[in-house]
């Protein structure tokens, strides 16, 4: 009887699971899960909708890939001063970040940082939106 326990308890986890995927997939904001040395971890649909990537792909980089090779050199040192302050922050305060999708083209977003809370891997979870329309409005404000 026991062994029938554990066998309805690890089909409502793979429930569980599967369900939790279905609402990360539908959020329209991409959000991944970062390690400490800046390796992609976790990346949602949303994520491969925003940057071109397939998640499989997503697992075999490091976020800095999605940054603009002019601005990659100092990502490490803000990642690592961030898990230093151990806080959520939004990136810049609504500012807008130059991203880089796979086919070479760049596009605005906005980022949000907090501590996973994982407690088998020190890590972030970055949720990302698109801002392309609250930089260009703000280009046209700048003029």
């Amino acid at each position: 009887m026991e062994s029938n326990k554990t066998a309805i308890s690890n089909g409502q986890t793979v429930k569980e699971m599967q369900r939790l995927q279905a609402i990360l997939d539908s959020v329209s904001s991409a959000i991944f899960e970062i390690s400490a040395q800046g390796d992609i971890l976790y990346a949602n649909q949303a994520a491969n909708n925003m940057f071109g990537y397939a998640l499989t792909e997503f697992k075999q980089m490091c976020i800095a890939d999605l940054v603009p090779e002019r601005y990659r050199k100092g990502h490490q040192k803000h990642l690592n001063q961030f898990f230093k302050s151990d806080r959520e922050r939004d990136m810049g305060e609504g500012e807008a970040f130059p991203a880089l999708h796979k086919d070479g083209q760049e596009f605005f977003v906005s980022i949000n940082l907090k501590q996973s809370g994982n407690s088998q891997q020190n890590s972030v979870i970055a949720t990302i939106s698109g801002s392309s329309k609250l930089k260009s409005a703000q280009q046209e404000l700048d003029k």
